[in-house]
């Protein structure tokens, strides 16, 4: 028998990163513990609109760069991305909860990622 590593990630990682995942999603419908958000002015809020459609561009991009090709660094963007997208709502919001989320998220998800395509 083969000592072949598989391209299944730990159960743990899994549940962790869904764990983060939904918890994102939840917290980005449902202000909880958040009794005011940081979007003060008018300018705060072009800002933080405009960075995130960037990062969605920047998303789609390499979701097209890698259905062309997969590779690990377009793999890797693609699942820094989303995290940075959450890291930035929870940071601008001032959502403590959706920042720990996020980094819950983005930590598994990479840890996935990279399970999975160096173990091609």
């Amino acid at each position: 028998m083969s000592n072949k590593l598989t391209k299944v990630p730990p159960k743990w990682i899994t549940i962790l990163e869904q764990i983060g995942r939904y918890g994102c999603m939840i917290l980005m419908v449902l202000p909880i513990f958040v009794w005011e958000f940081r979007l003060y002015d008018r300018g705060t809020i072009i800002l933080y609109v405009t960075y995130e459609l960037c990062l969605l561009l920047v998303y789609y991009y390499f979701w097209s760069s890698y259905l062309k090709q997969k590779q690990l660094k377009s793999a890797i963007t693609l699942a820094i991305i989303p995290t940075l997208i959450f890291l930035l709502s929870g940071m601008v919001l001032g959502h403590t909860l959706l920042i720990i989320a996020a980094s819950i998220s983005g930590f598994a998800h990479i840890l996935i990622t990279l399970n999975t395509h160096l173990n091609d």
